[in-house]
């Protein structure tokens, strides 16, 4: 049964790729606490409390947990310790390495550079040639990447450059002569415009003429039409006016002859709601109290003032008339 435990251990660690020692390094440290594990874990099921009377077998399960908690400390311990060497030596052997690298790479740069030193320079010429065949092209041709420049024999570009060169020519001198031919029928079409412009300035010279004539013609009867509507207007003002300060007498007039009626009508009421005396005297304080209207026209003015004279007349003869009462 031991063998058996310690061969699952050793098949579990196996299985991580470790070297041989490291293997027996790695048991060493926890096949003790795998041991000792195991046989607890194993007499600790068996320990089942049906009944709070049961003590003995509490005390038990107490002491059984706390040794298993303190091998799983342990193991717990031994694992960051044996970690944390791992690191320590993943660290050195890395530091290791990359200063033999920085001693190694540089001169194996340097020599790769020596070994292919015949061809860095061949494809600088390429380089070059490729950079010279566009400068000289581009003068010709607007689109070099048309052309595959860089991999063509000198043969094939310097005839590419010649007819390039000869279809160049060709274009500036058609477009010179298109040009000199444009300019040729422009200075034509100038002169043409200029003798148009001078038959047009006549011709509008003498349509300004008679507009400016139909114009004066215009003027004088808009201003007589103005000044007949100005007239018609002013007419129709004025009447308008008369019509409206006629309608004004009339309101006031009979808005007179509703306050006379009114304090006609208060006075009546007075005199049968309060002893004659004090009747007549608030009658007359009635009377007093009347609000004038607001009048425009001086005639209308005139009428009120007369009714109002009457009025403070008819006030004062009834405070009088009532002293005798």
């Amino acid at each position: 049964m031991t063998e058996k435990k310690d061969n699952q251990l050793t098949i579990a660690v196996k299985k991580s790729g470790l070297q041989p020692s490291k293997v027996d390094s790695l048991l060493q440290s926890f096949a003790g606490y795998f041991d000792q594990a195991k046989e607890l874990t194993g007499s600790s099921r068996s320990i089942v409390v049906t009944d709070e009377a049961q003590t003995d077998l509490m005390i038990k399960a107490r002491e059984s947990r706390l040794k298993l908690k303190d091998i799983r400390i342990n193991v717990e311990k031994t694992r960051k310790e044996l970690k944390e060497q791992s690191l320590r030596e993943g660290r050195a052997i890395d530091g290791v390495a990359n200063i033999i690298k920085a001693l190694i790479v540089p001169v194996e740069e340097h020599l790769e550079k020596q070994e292919k030193y015949s061809e860095t320079k061949e494809l600088e010429r390429i380089e070059k040639r490729h950079s010279e065949r566009i400068t000289k092209l581009s003068v010709y041709v607007e689109d070099v990447t048309f052309y595959s420049l860089k991999s063509m024999s000198d043969d094939a570009f310097n005839k590419l450059l010649e007819s390039s060169k000869v279809t160049y020519d060709a274009k500036i001198a058609f477009e010179k002569k298109a040009e000199e031919e444009r300019v040729a029928t422009e200075i034509k079409e100038t002169e043409e415009r200029a003798r148009t412009k001078k038959e047009i300035l006549k011709l509008r010279g003498e349509a300004m003429k008679r507009e400016e004539k139909a114009e004066i013609v215009r003027k004088a009867n808009e201003k007589k039409l103005a000044e007949e509507k100005r007239k018609t207007e002013a007419a129709e003002a004025k009447l308008k006016t008369e019509k409206e300060a006629q309608k004004k007498r009339e309101r006031e007039a009979r808005e007179l002859e509703e306050a006379r009626k009114k304090a006609e009508d208060e006075l009546l009421r007075a005199t049968l709601l309060a002893p004659d005396k004090e009747k007549l005297i608030e009658f007359a304080g009635s009377i007093d109290k009347l609000q004038a209207p607001n009048l425009a026209s001086r005639e209308a003015g005139l009428i009120l003032n007369e009714a109002l004279d009457k009025l403070n007349e008819i006030s004062n003869n009834l405070r009088e008339k009532s002293k005798t009462l």
